[in-house]
């Protein structure tokens, strides 16, 4: 019981323990590297990396599409008709079979700043673009993951379960 009051007391104002529970955690024993993700969906996720007492924030994207090509620009549009670019970021394609009748699935990898972070914390993603692959998060699950975010930011990784 302890326990539990100092993980709720650790949360930010306004977080929901449901959605800090929805992080998961591995952890390298051997390096000291701690990984937090937020609930995997089959679009989007973000990551915190602890790696030799530094944080790095990533941002996992995917989208099915119809073309076998690599090449580079991402783009987020959040509420409010805020827009987050990197026009040079990587994305990769490669089969898929998951994704209906798609026959491709792009996957971007972004190192985020703590000014991005900051946004997708405020704001909610809406849509975002892979190339010219598109994406677009259900109002629900993109307020669910706004709300993952800021719990990964702000909690303690010792809280968090080992999956």
């Amino acid at each position: 019981m302890k326990g539990i009051i100092i993980v709720l007391a650790l949360l930010a104002p306004g977080l929901s323990w449901a959605q800090c529970n929805a992080l998961r955690k591995k952890e390298n024993k051997a390096t000291g590297e701690i990984r937090l993700t937020t609930d995997k969906s089959e679009t989007a996720s973000v990551i915190r990396e602890i790696r030799l007492n530094k944080t790095t924030y990533y941002l996992s994207l995917s989208a099915p599409g119809n073309t076998n090509t690599n090449h580079q620009g991402v783009s987020l549009l959040l509420d409010g008709d805020t827009k987050l670019d990197w026009p040079n970021e990587m994305v990769m394609v490669a089969p898929s079979s998951l994704h209906g009748n798609a026959h491709f699935k792009a996957q971007s990898y972004i190192e985020l700043t703590n000014e991005q972070i900051q946004a997708l914390i405020k704001k909610r993603i809406v849509t975002y673009k892979l190339y010219v692959f598109d994406g677009i998060i259900k109002e629900r699950i993109g307020e669910s993951l706004r709300k993952q975010i800021e719990c990964l930011v702000n909690v303690n990784p010792d809280e968090v379960k080992v999956n």
